[in-house]
């Protein structure tokens, strides 16, 4: 992604499915504690990805000056892509530690 040009379109699936694997992953607990805990990221980890999806759109669509700008925010679009998918990988991993104490 890094070095092709970012699609909406492209970066909506992605998206889309790194929530849905995170739920995935809350829905398999079984223990009501940890369950209300792994839903607790899961939620918070689909506000984050709205929130990105949403500050993406405005970069990307908002008009560019001259090409230096342009290149800026899409600079600003992909530092933005990768602090949301730490998180993302950083929730997966937290609720599979749960499911580990849920055995």
């Amino acid at each position: 992604m890094l070095r092709q040009r970012v699609d909406p379109e492209l970066l909506n699936r992605i998206v889309k499915r790194r929530v849905a694997e995170v739920w995935g992953e809350a829905r398999r607990l079984t223990d009501p504690v940890l369950a209300d805990a792994a839903q607790a990221v899961a939620e918070e980890a689909e506000r984050r990805s709205k929130q990105f999806m949403t500050d993406a759109l405005v970069m990307w669509y908002l008009r560019a000056r001259d090409a230096q700008e342009a290149e800026e925010r899409r600079y600003e679009v992909v530092q933005k892509y990768l602090r949301w998918r730490d998180y993302m990988d950083g929730s997966v991993e937290g609720i599979r530690r749960y499911a580990n104490r849920d055995k």
